[in-house]
Order: C-alpha cells, then sequence, then structure tokens
C-alpha cells in the first residue's frame, strides 16, 4: 500500500511581544463598514514535486455549483468563510506582566458577512485555509447552509442579533431558524442565524491536536503521521487518508524563536458521512 501524502500549510510566525490586547468597543450599528466581498479560493497551489495521492475516500456526492439544495444525510465538500467586519476572529496571544502567555479565544459571531466555497481537493483546501489565515478578521465553518447558494454572499447573526434586528425573541427558536432577509448598505441580504439546526455538516473534517502540560509524554512525543497510526485503531482506515496537517493559531507564535502552541493543529481529512 502506497503511503498517503501529507499537506501542510506554511505560516508566517508572529512575535507575540508586538501584540496587543483588543479593545471591545461599540459600534453603532449606522456606522457598520461596508460589506466587504469574501474573494473566491485562490488558485490551487502547485503540486509539490511528488504528486499528492488522493484520499482514499473519493465516492462522494458533489454538490452542485448553482443553489444547491441538500438534505440532512448528504455529503458535501463545502467549507463556509465568514468575516466579522467589527471584531477580529480567532485567538489573542499576548504576554502577561508575569512573562507567562495569555491566550484568549476571540470567536463569537455575532454579526458576519459570509461565502460558502466548493472545496473539492486537499490543494484547495489549503489554499484556502492559507488565505482565511491572512485576514485576522475571517473564520472558517466547515459546514453548509441550508437554503443558500454556493458563492452568494449573505449573513450570519446570532439569536440576540436577529432578535433585535427581525423582532423576533430569542426564546422562540422555530421562528428564528431557517433563511430570513435584511437590508444592509442598500442591498438585500439572506440571513441565517448561528444555529446547529441551520447547517449541513461538511464532508471536510478534522482532529484538533492539543498538547499541553497534562498531555502524557509518551504522547506529546507522538509525530503527527505516528498519531494517525494510534487513531487508526479507533478510527479504521485513519492510516490510508491523505490529509492537510495546519498548525493551530498558537503553533504559529513565536516566543524565543519557539512556537508557543507546540505541535498543536488541526488534521484535515475527507469522509464520506460526517
Amino acid at each position: 500500500m502506497q503511503e498517503p501524502a501529507t499537506l501542510a500549510v506554511p505560516v508566517r510566525p508572529i512575535d507575540p511581544k508586538t501584540l496587543k490586547a483588543p479593545v471591545a468597543k461599540r459600534v453603532p450599528a449606522s456606522n457598520y463598514p461596508p460589506a466587504t466581498p469574501i474573494s473566491p479560493p485562490a488558485t490551487p497551489i502547485s503540486p509539490p514535486a511528488t504528486p499528492l495521492k488522493p484520499p482514499v475516500i473519493l465516492q462522494v456526492p458533489q454538490v452542485p455549483i448553482v443553489a444547491p439544495l441538500l438534505e440532512v444525510g448528504q455529503c458535501n465538500n463545502v467549507i463556509a468563510v465568514v468575516r466579522d467586519p467589527r471584531n477580529p476572529l480567532g485567538k489573542n496571544v499576548a504576554l502577561n506582566p508575569d512573562g507567562t502567555i495569555n491566550k484568549q479565544a476571540s470567536v463569537n459571531v455575532s454579526f458576519g458577512i459570509a461565502i460558502m466555497h466548493q472545496v473539492d481537493t486537499l490543494e484547495e483546501l489549503a489554499a484556502l485555509l492559507r488565505k482565511v489565515g491572512e485576514d485576522p478578521h475571517t473564520a472558517i465553518i466547515n459546514a453548509y447552509f441550508s437554503g443558500i447558494a454556493i458563492g452568494e454572499e449573505f449573513l450570519i447573526f446570532s439569536e440576540k442579533e436577529i432578535e433585535q434586528r427581525l423582532d423576533i425573541p430569542r426564546t422562540n427558536r422555530e421562528r428564528q431558524r431557517g433563511i430570513h432577509e435584511v437590508e444592509y448598505n442598500g442591498r438585500k441580504y439572506k440571513v441565517a442565524g448561528r444555529f446547529k439546526e441551520n447547517v449541513i455538516p461538511s464532508c471536510w473534517q478534522y482532529f484538533d491536536r492539543d498538547i499541553d502540560e497534562h498531555t502524557p509524554q509518551h504522547f506529546q512525543d507522538l509525530t503527527v503521521p505516528k498519531l494517525i497510526g494510534k487513531l487508526s485503531e479507533i478510527v479504521p482506515g485513519l492510516a490510508e487518508l491523505s490529509y492537510c496537517l495546519v498548525g493551530s493559531s498558537s503553533a504559529r507564535v513565536l516566543r524565543d524563536g519557539k512556537p508557543v502552541g507546540g505541535g498543536n493543529g488541526h488534521i484535515w481529512f475527507r469522509v464520506s458521512n460526517p
């Protein structure tokens, strides 16, 4: 059996000494910046000298490009990209006065401008993840929003935002779920609540590896291929898949030349039934 291919996403190191804690500000709705269209995925990256071998699971029903309508149980190769025009998304990493590292998650989208992308290959996934990683206001949701076409720009609201803008109480999830319509910056947008009832999981899934002081040493020392070998004991067939390895937020921040997050990262792969 041939070894599966590994695709790594190069990242730009950040020195946490230059980072400052964010200052939260309330911005009136009338002052929201104009919607910034999210560009479609960049041209897939050039293949390495040794061509990538395709994932073993290839028999995946494809999502139509125009106005796809998926049902629960169907598979899709869709990744949604959401941009918060007001707040950064991801993690804030800074140095505490005592020299320790402070990490604080800041992914809580109440108002986001989103677009869904068809992602059929590991190369396309790597290109999209790289592009998203260059914008601190952008994050991904590995899911398809029912009732919205791929490539169509739409809005994602929290239940509080739906209550404020559409006068639908957050206690009434039945009315809040589904697709709504609002006017934003002079044009009409479809709106979906940030609810699990509104999405279908993507075929692109990942394992999140976190190493900290509670991780046994023998697991800390495992390389990614050996870790996948261990995981395949409980997830049969995993070792036969090609995958895309992406460092976590803290793994891309350096202190004294070393990653703050050590070996933390996401191992992306494609499945047939998420």
